[in-house]
């Protein structure tokens, strides 16, 4: 039994001898079991501007039911909550992870971590030293879920 499927189509050519033939190609990924952890490759095509840093920063889901992501699931309790994500800029790559028993913000780099008190404040960093996060990480938990969006303060 799968716990949960995600499809994929997108066409693409087949050679059959001399001719080439248009087909779709379905791609069918099944979990056999919730994962602790998913993560999320965001690709950007060149670095990107700051207003599409800010855009995409604000629109990242605090939490998110599995149900939301895979078809054919039951319906279990689990969700997954943001935990943090990997930054880049240029050359450079930062971590950035959420303390939940403060609701704090942590970046690390090579040289020195900052503790951010706020997701706001996590954002400004991000977009004053032209940083953009490149992979998402989220945790299974079973805890309560009051909001789909992170918290601004």
């Amino acid at each position: 039994m799968y716990r949960g499927t995600v499809a994929n189509e997108k066409e693409g050519l087949c050679k059959s001898g001399k001719k080439q033939m248009k087909h779709k190609i379905k791609t069918v990924v099944s979990l056999q079991s919730d994962p602790q952890v998913l993560m999320f490759n965001v690709n950007w095509k060149l670095a990107p501007e700051r207003s599409h840093i800010l855009k995409f920063m604000l629109t990242i889901s605090d939490t998110f039911h599995r149900d939301e992501l895979f078809e054919e699931t039951d319906l279990s309790d689990y969700k997954y909550a943001f935990k943090g994500c990997i930054l880049f800029s240029g050359a450079h790559y930062r971590a950035m992870f959420r303390q939940l028993d403060e609701n704090t913000w942590t970046v690390y780099d090579d040289e020195h971590v900052k503790v951010l008190n706020s997701w706001r404040e996590a954002i400004e960093f991000c977009l004053e030293v032209q940083t953009f996060p490149t992979i998402l990480f989220y945790e299974k938990t079973c805890l309560p879920i009051s909001s789909s969006k992170l918290t601004k303060g």
